[in-house]
């Protein structure tokens, strides 16, 4: 996977969401519980455009590749803790990014029409846990 992080482009980018998927689903592949592995499968489909629009947005640094790095080295090691956090700050990072893009008026960041774009930035409130 790492040879199509760094960076991801647009050529490789459904194949790198290939990976990214199993990547994630092999993270919680023992847990047991089929709905949560539904759920994941669920969300991964359902926010492959986000991921789309933020693997186009010019000016960003983003480190995919050491996040995941991050996230296994934790969950390999047993700290559940440490893996949790890696991952919710990872999953947390596409639409913070996406959003600071859109408030800054960077183009095509906006998932919506330009006329609808301005609206979302201003009032989008991502929950915490």
């Amino acid at each position: 996977m790492s040879a199509f992080e760094q960076p991801i482009v647009a050529e490789h980018r459904k194949h790198w969401e290939r990976l990214n998927a199993r990547f994630h689903e092999t993270l919680i592949a023992c847990c047991g519980n089929q709905w949560t592995l539904r759920m994941l499968h669920l969300l991964t489909r359902q926010t492959e455009r986000y991921r789309h629009l933020a693997i186009g947005l010019p000016n960003s640094t983003r480190d995919v590749h050491e996040e995941h790095r991050q996230i296994y080295e934790a969950a390999m090691n047993g700290h559940e803790a440490r893996a949790a956090l890696a991952l919710e700050s990872h999953v947390r990072a596409t639409p913070e990014l996406l959003v600071a893009a859109v408030r800054s008026g960077e183009p095509g960041a906006s998932p919506l029409g330009p006329a609808d774009a301005g609206t979302f930035a201003q009032g989008a409130k991502w929950p915490r846990a």
